[in-house]
């Protein structure tokens, strides 16, 4: 079983998702600065090089869609669905 842990702050999104059954991260990052124009989303997939990507992200709500989207890139990702996470 998988499980995503965020930690959301005024202006950030903290996340970590762990594989249960070893108990290892299997990618964590951050977004930051949300609600500004340069916002930053940093996403380290264990194993893979670390992605930064600055842009407008408008709020949280948008934020998770783009952690979502990180953790289920084609090429980068660590899921091929939310349903991994329990």
């Amino acid at each position: 079983m998988k499980t995503l842990v965020l930690n959301c702050g005024s202006s950030s999104i903290k996340f970590q998702l762990f594989e249960m059954d070893t108990e290892s991260v299997i990618a964590k990052g951050v977004v930051e600065k949300i609600g500004h124009s340069d916002a930053i989303l940093t996403y380290a997939p264990t194993g893979m090089d670390k992605i930064v990507n600055t842009r407008d992200i408008e709020d949280h709500d948008r934020a998770l869609k783009l952690v979502f989207d990180a953790l289920m890139h084609p090429l980068n990702g660590v899921i091929k669905s939310r349903e991994e996470i329990g």
